[in-house]
């Protein structure tokens, strides 16, 4: 099941927190966004976009729904997470405004430094819970909901989503879609999972669509290119 995921954040919380603040926070959003919903609305990107799901961040949030931000002016600097930079690259690039690294930092100012985690354990949470949740995605391949131009029925998308990132139906928790526009039509730009501070997955505050107008019956791309 999606707790799977998060249970490398037992072993994280083991690490020494002298520059972190743990500010009052209820739970985690995981952001993953889609590459080519990225850039294909873009006149260019710092890079070719991947056709996985990357990292945009790991949120710390209060109940229901309200973001805490900025808990210190701990500043990221390359020898904090000299350990992981070579899979921060890989599974939390930056494509556009500024380089992997300046994005990593703005990252962990405006949002790490609220887990109450050092720099170190906080990227790898957040690698390690990617790595299994697109471990999860890859069955939507199996079942045919791939990347296309065609596009899908947007709850329908949501729905096998939900279904694919979990082992057991019983355990599906909510998600949340967030869509931006490429030609007037609605696509895929990003998924929420959310999680508490123990790594159990729970169910993402309502709407579960954000951005994507009022009608979960509309067409979404989910776009390859």
């Amino acid at each position: 099941m999606i707790a799977k995921m998060f249970v490398f954040f037992l072993l994280l919380t083991c690490f020494p927190v002298s520059n972190s603040t743990e500010k009052e926070f209820d739970y985690y959003k995981l952001v993953l966004q889609w590459p080519i919903s990225v850039c294909n609305v873009r006149r260019s990107c710092l890079q070719p976009p991947f056709s996985e799901f990357t990292v945009h961040g790991l949120w710390p949030f209060l109940a229901p729904d309200s973001m805490v931000t900025e808990c210190s002016k701990d500043v990221l600097t390359k020898s904090k997470v000299k350990d992981t930079i070579k899979a921060l690259r890989k599974y939390w690039p930056s494509f556009v405004d500024r380089v992997d690294f300046d994005f990593w930092s703005y990252q962990w100012l405006k949002h790490g430094t609220c887990s109450g985690l050092d720099p170190l354990p906080y990227f790898k949470l957040a690698i390690s819970t990617t790595i299994e949740a697109r471990q999860l995605l890859e069955s939507l391949n199996r079942k045919a909901y791939k990347p296309r131009f065609k596009p899908y029925q947007m709850n329908d998308l949501y729905d096998n989503f939900k279904a694919a990132l979990v082992k057991k139906p019983e355990d599906k928790k909510v998600i949340q879609f967030k869509c931006n526009k490429k030609d007037g039509k609605f696509q895929l730009l990003e998924i929420y999972i959310c999680v508490d501070k123990k790594g159990v997955a729970l169910d993402c505050p309502t709407p579960k669509f954000i951005e994507c107008g009022d009608n979960e019956m509309a067409e979404i791309r989910y776009p390859d290119k």
